[in-house]
């Protein structure tokens, strides 16, 4: 089992390796859900820890429905990310019905990045409490849609199970 911690300080890092984490995924603002973190804070945390850090990329809180322009930053935050040498790029985005806009993320991912990337945060995150609301079966849906696509691996934290 992988123990991966989610991060927002350099303290919480330090003390996720302290705590035997296996990575961690580094966040901005974790009390609205996570945002793209700061360059200045992932190189500091690189300095003080030696486990891979798994880098957001969420250029807004709320939903992840991404306009063209909010896209744009996505690129350019996979790009100065992956230069700084992030071991991961953790991302999703959604279309306005709820699937996996696996164009966009293909565009980010694949053409711009170069860095192997884990489609997290699906509607709902852990708790699956908004999935449940938002559409009935959601994980089941999702999952279905990517493996028909003839992707082959994807690494969301679901825990709790298909919402619905």
């Amino acid at each position: 089992m992988i123990l991966e911690v989610c991060v927002d300080s350099v303290e919480s890092a330090v003390n996720a390796k302290l705590g035997d984490a296996d990575r961690i995924e580094l966040c901005g603002d974790l009390v609205v859900g996570g945002i793209t973190p700061s360059l200045a804070l992932y190189e500091r945390i690189r300095e003080k820890i030696d486990i891979p850090i798994h880098v957001l990329l969420r250029p807004r809180f709320g939903d992840f429905l991404y306009s063209e322009e909010e896209l744009e930053v996505l690129i350019r935050q996979a790009k100065m990310f992956a230069e700084a040498g992030a071991d991961n790029l953790v991302i999703g985005c959604l279309t306005t019905d709820g699937r996996l806009d696996l164009e966009a993320m293909k565009k980010i991912i694949y053409d711009i990045s170069g860095v192997e990337t884990n489609l997290i945060r699906f509607p709902g995150g852990s708790s699956n409490t908004v999935s449940k609301s938002y559409c009935l079966g959601i994980m089941s849906t999702l999952s279905k849609m990517v493996r028909e696509r003839g992707y082959q691996y994807f690494d969301w934290n679901v825990t709790s199970g298909d919402a619905g």
